[in-house]
């Protein structure tokens, strides 16, 4: 491929930056994108194995550097939520914003192919991103902010019946599963709704 991209928590770290030395040694003029929570907190030490890092949210970034590679040119700098390595300088761009609520459900539903679903075992589903809170031992509002954003309730609806046809079991990526609120609560009462006719 002409493009190997890769997310990496820490602990899938060394694997993912094996994989980017194998993917280069057997494609030189391949581009190496690493993201996720790892690639964004230790990004000079990515920038070792990878090309380019999506730091923090990547729906937009990736959308737009993904155009601009296609367009065959070098010119990132204007890419916010990039970081690169330049005539083997450190360049990091401005931050992008983090996504609204409102933009949150207009992201599409994630694409499996047959090959894939064939093999899932625990169907996933993002319902909200960032915490009020900021304790010392977790990184949520460094990468998603401390706004607690909902995706919403039709799309989580959407994606509990879609990705209930794969795997046994559903995983349920929540930053602070219940911050308190009527909002939370209708969330939970119908995801159980679903869940309840999946048995």
């Amino acid at each position: 491929s002409d493009a190997l991209l890769i997310s990496s928590i820490t602990r899938t770290s060394p694997q993912s930056m094996k994989l980017a030395e194998i993917y280069k040694l057997n494609n030189p003029a391949g581009i190496v994108i690493a993201g996720g929570p790892d690639p964004t907190f230790r990004t000079a030490e990515w920038l070792k194995y990878v090309d380019i890092v999506v730091r923090g949210e990547g729906e937009k970034t990736l959308k737009e550097l993904m155009q601009r590679l296609t367009e065959d040119t070098s010119q990132l700098s204007d890419i916010h939520g990039l970081a690169y390595t330049l005539n083997k300088d450190f360049q990091i761009n401005a931050p992008r914003n983090l996504l609204t609520e409102k933009e949150l459900g207009e992201l599409p539903h994630p694409f499996y192919d047959s090959e894939v679903t064939k093999q899932i075992l625990t169907g996933t589903i993002e319902t909200t991103r960032g915490c009020p809170y900021n304790c010392d031992f977790c990184s949520v509002t460094e990468m998603y902010g401390n706004h607690y954003r909902r995706r919403p309730l039709k799309w989580n609806l959407e994606e509990m019946l879609r990705i209930s046809k794969y795997g046994k079991y559903i995983f349920i990526v929540d930053d602070n599963l219940a911050t308190g609120g009527p909002k939370d609560i209708e969330r939970l009462e119908a995801i159980a709704k679903i869940d309840g006719k999946r048995k």
